[in-house]
C-alpha cells in the first residue's frame, strides 16, 4: 500500500492540465523573442564591415511583445 504513485494518482484533469500549460506556453513564446533580440543585438554589437560597426536600439520586451503578438495571430489564422 505504500508503493510508488500510480499516473492516475499524479495526473492532472484535462482541464486543469490546460490552466497550467497555456501560460507556460505563452511564457516560453515571450521568452523566445527576447531570446532571438538579445542574440541579434550581441551579433551585432560585434560586427564590423569596412569599418562600420552596427549596434541595435530599443528593448528586448517590446520585440518580445510584438513576437509573441505575431505568432498568436500566425496560430489563429493557420500562417
Amino acid at each position: 500500500a505504500l508503493g510508488p504513485p500510480t499516473a492516475s494518482a499524479t495526473a492532472l484533469p484535462p482541464a486543469a492540465a490546460g490552466l497550467v500549460l497555456t501560460p507556460l506556453y505563452a511564457l516560453a513564446l515571450w521568452l523566445t523573442g527576447a531570446a532571438m533580440w538579445l542574440a541579434f543585438r550581441y551579433l551585432a554589437s560585434r560586427t564590423a564591415w569596412r569599418g562600420v560597426r552596427f549596434r541595435l536600439d530599443g528593448k528586448a520586451s517590446t520585440f518580445a511583445w510584438g513576437y509573441f503578438g505575431y505568432m498568436l495571430l500566425t496560430g489563429l489564422t493557420l500562417g
